[in-house]
C-alpha cells in the first residue's frame, strides 16, 4: 500500500489496513504484483476508501482488496481459477490483471491444496472485494 500513498493523497482517497499477525510463504514478487494492480483497479472505482486486509482462514493465508465502489458486476464475480474461457473482450476490458492473478495463485502449492482468486461484492465498505488465496 505505501507505493500508493501519494496518489491515495492526492485523489482524497483514505487506505486502511487490517491485518493479524499471521505468516505465509509466497513469492513476494509475484504477490506485489497482483496487489500493485488490484489496488490500481481499486482505486478506478472506489469511492473514497480501500482497504487491505490479511488474515489466515481455512488453512489458507487470504489477501483482500476492497473498494467502496459498486461493487463487481455478476459476470465479474467468480471463485477459483480464471481461464481465457472466462474473459469477455467484448466489453473493452480484457481481465488480463485478473487472468494474471488467478496464474500467481496458482503457482502457490502446498501438498494437493493449490492458490485461488474470489471476487465478489461486500467486505467493510460493501463494495468490490479481491481475495487471493494462498494454501
Amino acid at each position: 500500500m505505501a507505493r500508493h500513498v501519494p496518489l491515495l493523497q492526492g485523489l482524497g482517497i483514505e487506505a486502511l489496513i487490517d491485518a493479524s499477525d499471521i505468516t505465509g510463504f509466497f513469492d513476494a514478487d509475484l504477490l506485489t504484483g497482483v496487489l500493485n494492480n488490484t489496488i490500481n483497479n481499486a482505486l478506478r472505482y472506489t469511492r473514497n476508501n480501500i482497504r487491505l486486509t490479511a488474515e489466515t482462514r481455512e488453512g489458507y493465508l487470504v489477501i483482500g482488496v476492497e473498494d467502496d465502489g459498486e461493487g463487481y458486476p455478476e459476470s465479474m464475480q467468480h471463485t477459483g481459477t480464471l481461464s481465457f474461457k472466462s474473459l469477455d473482450f467484448n466489453t473493452g476490458s480484457t481481465s488480463l490483471g485478473l487472468f494474471f492473478a488467478s496464474s500467481v495463485a496458482r503457482l502457490h502449492r502446498e501438498g494437493d491444496r493449490t492458490g485461488s482468486i474470489k471476487l465478489h461484492n461486500g467486505g467493510q465498505f460493501g463494495g468490490g472485494v479481491f481475495e487471493i488465496w494462498l494454501p
